[in-house]
């Protein structure tokens, strides 16, 4: 893994395989360089280009320094698009489409999207820059949850995953509650309370286990 810095200093790691043009593959939100599709793309790709995979800020071994912002996170894909020499291929999917298309705006780029998608409809109220830190300080949340019923329970989670997918911010997490994985809406969050209780990585509990069940976004409440 190598480190870039961003325009306002945050570190993002990133990782390169193969050889020929660059290319640099933007994950959606619920990914990282270590799970998901890029790093199996990465090595169908490696054969043909020189494939870069990076961590987004807030994810993996990349830094996050808040308030998080789109436009930063533009920033950080330019880093990692310079470190490439500049002259580069764009590969986004998900919310990582709609940062490709930001930075085309920017820099010179050829670029592929797949399923770009739109901002949050609602606003937000809770603090989705504590929300974040919780996940890397693997701190439990208690929050207050409106569901599409607009029935109001309090919850105690352990906090997995913070993503933008489809039109809204998310938060996968491991419910202390209900003893199984959920996915959570942060506009339909309210009254959220970081504990000071932490939580240690139990089997069946983790991140990369929810990924590779199907709750996914959209399922269980």
């Amino acid at each position: 893994m190598t480190i870039v810095q961003s325009a306002d200093g945050t570190s993002i790691g990133y990782s390169t395989t193969g050889r020929g043009p660059a290319l640099v593959l933007v994950d959606g939100a619920l990914c990282s360089r270590s799970f998901g599709p890029m790093p199996k793309l990465a090595e169908r790709l490696a054969p043909h280009f020189t494939v870069y995979t990076y961590d987004r800020r807030g994810r993996g071994e990349s830094g996050d320094t808040p308030p998080y912002a789109v436009e930063r996170e533009v920033e950080d894909l330019e880093a990692v698009t310079a470190a490439a020499g500049g002259d580069v291929f764009l590969h986004g999917t998900s919310s990582g489409a709609v940062l490709a298309l930001e930075a085309a705006k920017r820099i010179r780029v050829d670029y592929d999207v797949y399923e770009p998608v739109t901002d949050a409809r609602e606003p937000i109220a809770i603090d989705q820059a504590a929300l974040r830190a919780a996940v890397r300080h693997r701190q439990k949340v208690r929050f207050v949850y409106r569901d599409m019923r607009d029935r109001l329970t309090e919850r105690t989670v352990r906090p997995l995953i913070t993503a933008f997918y489809g039109n809204a911010w998310l938060l996968a997490a491991w419910c202390e509650d209900k003893e199984d994985f959920r996915v959570f809406r942060q506009d339909r969050m309210s009254k959220m309370t970081i504990l000071s209780e932490t939580f240690q990585r139990e089997p069946g509990r983790t991140a990369e286990d929810f990924l590779a069940q199907d709750a996914g976004p959209g399922g269980k409440k």
